[in-house]
């Protein structure tokens, strides 16, 4: 058992990888709802700016240039939640997460514009000031994103993917 206050190590398995996206999962249909009722028009304008650039680097088959707008679209949701733990928790979060997240996107450049989109109705979710909505969307993104690493990594997918919620 961990120390008290410690963070679990690296994942060490695709299953460990898997139980870490359901949690991510979890906490994006909650930034989701927090982000739509806590943005603003400028807030908004930033994020079809940033899904503006994933189109970009997603034609021009940019794995790393992706990646990058990816996180920071990610993480800018984060921070509209307004919760400064549920923020430093999903941070690590997705740095564990790391490795399995460029490896997925290395070898899945075709699953940009599924994924783009997928941003796009988001950010158009949060701009309506839907929460629920908003919510639900980043839940199901994030499962996707399971299914995408079992696919990227040829392994098998749990019955239990949570993509139909």
């Amino acid at each position: 058992m961990p120390e008290p206050g410690a963070w679990p190590a690296l994942p060490a398995s695709l299953a460990e990888a898997g139980e870490m996206y359901e949690v991510r999962a979890w906490l994006e249909e909650r930034i989701g709802r927090l982000a739509a009722e806590r943005a603003d028009v400028a807030v908004v304008a930033e994020l079809r700016e940033l899904v503006a650039r994933m189109w970009e680097a997603g034609l021009a088959e940019d794995a790393g240039a992706y990646y990058a707008l990816n996180l920071q679209f990610h993480d800018r949701l984060a921070q509209l939640a307004g919760n400064g733990r549920l923020l430093v928790i999903y941070r690590r979060l997705v740095e564990d997460l790391s490795r399995y997240r460029r490896h997925t996107m290395a070898v899945g450049e075709e699953a940009f514009p599924i994924a783009t989109r997928e941003h796009s109705a988001v950010v158009d979710a949060i701009a309506a000031r839907r929460p629920e909505s908003a919510g639900r969307l980043l839940f199901r993104h994030a499962m996707k994103s399971r299914l995408r690493l079992h696919d990227a990594l040829a392994a098998p997918v749990p019955s239990d993917a949570g993509v139909t919620r």
